[in-house]
Parts: C-alpha cells; structure tokens; sequence
C-alpha cells in the first residue's frame, strides 16, 4: 500500500544536509565569490565603456585609419 504523504513533509538527504553550518558558509563563500567575480567584470567593463567614450569625444579620428 502506498501512503501519501505531502513533499514538505517527506524527509530527503539535501533538506537533512541543507541547514549543517557547513553547507551555509559554502554557499555564503560561493555567493561571495560570484558577487566578487561580477563586481570585478563590471569595473573592468566600466572602465572600457569610459576610455571609449573620451576617445570618441576628444580623439573623434582616433584608431581610423586615413587613406
């Protein structure tokens, strides 16, 4: 006979590993590292969209080459 019982109750290994202090700093360190990763690509890209910007403002033949 099958018992039927809801999926919030049912008791799985994740959920029983889910909450261990280690499995919460892991995740807290890997989030960390992307928001790090993600700041560090927005900068760089920030600074690229900048120099762009100046040389097209104030070098307008910048990078052209005139024949």
């Amino acid at each position: 006979m099958v018992r039927l019982v809801p999926l919030s109750f049912t008791v799985t290994a994740f959920n029983a590993r889910s909450n261990s202090p280690v499995t919460v700093a892991f995740g807290a360190f890997a989030r960390s590292q992307l928001l790090k990763s993600l700041r560090s690509a927005a900068s760089c890209a920030r600074y690229a969209f900048t120099v762009v910007l100046l040389k097209l403002i104030f070098l307008p033949g910048a990078g052209r080459v005139l024949l």
